[in-house]
C-alpha cells in the first residue's frame, strides 16, 4: 500500500521555508533575476520612500524596478546610431541653402557672380561639364563667396583634376578700400580656390592673395633663403586677343578643334572650340553668349600617351644533363642490396689490411 503524504500542516516550517527560498531564488532564464532579489528591492524602495497608499502602487514600483534594470542593460547591448555619409553631406550642403533675413529685406543688385546654371546649360549641350547637381553647389558656392568677401567681379574658372582631392578656381576681382581706390582706380586682381572634395562634397575658399602676417612672412622669408629650390620659369604666353590661327601647331597637330554642338539643329547650335595643348581647355560661343572654363588634370599635352617600355626577352633554359637531373628514391630491397654490399666491401678491406700487417710482421 502506498503511503500517504504527510500534510502541509505537519511539515517541518524550517524546511518548508528553505524549500520556499530556494524556489524563489531560481533565476529567470529570460531575465536572469530571482523573484527573492526582486521582492527584496520593492520592500527596500517601499520602505525608503514610505509612499501614499503604498499596496496601490506597489505594481508600479515593480515596473519601474524592472525597467531601470533591463533598460541600463539594453543601453549596453543597443547599437549606437551612425551618422552615414549621405546624412553629413546633406548637412554640409543645407549651409549653401540658408539664406540670412538681411537679405530679404534688400533690394535686388546686379550680381557679381555669373549664372552658372546657364554655363552649364551651354556646357551640356557641347558635351562638357561636371553635372548639374555639382553646377548647382557651385553656383551656391560662387554666391555665398561673394556675399562674404564683397567681391567686385567673380566668374568659374574650372576644376583640377586630383587624386585624392579635385579643386574648383574661381577668378575674382577684389577692391581694397576707398582710401586706396582714390590713389589707385585699377583694381587688385586676386585668385581665388576652392578646394573641394567630390567623394564627401566639402568645399573650403582659400585666398592666395591674403597676407598671413608679417612674422609669418618674414618666416617664410628666411626658409626660403635657407633652402633655395630651383623654382621653374613661369610659361609666357600669347597676348590677348592674339588671333588663333597664329598659335603654333603641336607635334603635327592643330593646336585647336572646332566644332559645333549640334548637326541636326544648327541655327541654335554653340561653337565648342577644344584646346589641343590643354586637353581639358573648352570655350563655347552661342549667339552673343561665350565662356570658357578647363576641367582637366593640369598637363599639358607631351606628343604623346604613356606606353610602358617592352619586357626583356625570356632566358633560355638551362641545358639539362646528369648532373643538374634529379635521381629517384632507392626502393627498400635496392637499400638493403647497397646495404650488404657496402659492408661486404668493407670486410674485404679489412682481411686486405690485415694481411698487409702480418707480411710486415714476418719481414
Amino acid at each position: 500500500m502506498e503511503r500517504p503524504e504527510r500534510s502541509r500542516a505537519h511539515r517541518d516550517p524550517s524546511v518548508e521555508a528553505a524549500s520556499l527560498k530556494a524556489f524563489m531564488m531560481k533565476n529567470s532564464t529570460d531575465s536572469n533575476m530571482n523573484l527573492y532579489d526582486h521582492f527584496t528591492q520593492v520592500l527596500l524602495k517601499v520602505m525608503d520612500e514610505r509612499p501614499h497608499n503604498a499596496l496601490d502602487v506597489i505594481e508600479d514600483i515593480s515596473h519601474d524596478l524592472k525597467q531601470a534594470i533591463f533598460g541600463d542593460q539594453k543601453s549596453t547591448l543597443r547599437d549606437t546610431s551612425q551618422v552615414t555619409a549621405a546624412e553629413l553631406l546633406a548637412k554640409q550642403h543645407r549651409l549653401l541653402f540658408h539664406r540670412p533675413e538681411e537679405a530679404d529685406q534688400e533690394e535686388e543688385v546686379e550680381t557679381a557672380f555669373p549664372n552658372v546654371s546657364e554655363i552649364g546649360f551651354y556646357l551640356e549641350q557641347a558635351g562638357v561639364g561636371l553635372g548639374r547637381e555639382e553646377m548647382q553647389r557651385i553656383f551656391l558656392s560662387l554666391k555665398q563667396l561673394v556675399e562674404s568677401q564683397a567681391l567686385q567681379h567673380c566668374r568659374l574658372w574650372g576644376k583640377i583634376l586630383g587624386t585624392e582631392s579635385s579643386y574648383i578656381v574661381a577668378e575674382a576681382d577684389h577692391q581694397e578700400g576707398e582710401e586706396e581706390e582714390e590713389e589707385s582706380t585699377d583694381e587688385e586682381e586676386k585668385e581665388i580656390e576652392m578646394s573641394q572634395n567630390d567623394s564627401e562634397g566639402r568645399c573650403t575658399w582659400v585666398n592666395m592673395a591674403v597676407k598671413q602676417g608679417e612674422n609669418s612672412n618674414e618666416e617664410l622669408e628666411a626658409e626660403e633663403d635657407e633652402e633655395e629650390p630651383d623654382e621653374p620659369e613661369p610659361e609666357i604666353g600669347p597676348p590677348l586677343l592674339t588671333p588663333l590661327s597664329q598659335d603654333a601647331e603641336i607635334f603635327n597637330t592643330p593646336p585647336w578643334s572646332l566644332r559645333m554642338s549640334s548637326n541636326l539643329t544648327c541655327q541654335h547650335a554653340a561653337a565648342v572650340l577644344r584646346s589641343n595643348l590643354w586637353p581639358g581647355a573648352y570655350a563655347y560661343a552661342c549667339e552673343k553668349k561665350f565662356e570658357n572654363i578647363y576641367i582637366g588634370w593640369g598637363v599639358k599635352y607631351n606628343g604623346g600617351g604613356y606606353s610602358p617600355s617592352a619586357p626583356p626577352l625570356p632566358q633560355n633554359e638551362y641545358p639539362s644533363g646528369p648532373e643538374i637531373t634529379e635521381s629517384a628514391d632507392p626502393s627498400p630491397e635496392e637499400e638493403q642490396e647497397l646495404k650488404e654490399s657496402l659492408e661486404e666491401q668493407q670486410a674485404s678491406q679489412e682481411d686486405v689490411d690485415d694481411t698487409d700487417e702480418h707480411e710486415e710482421e714476418d719481414d
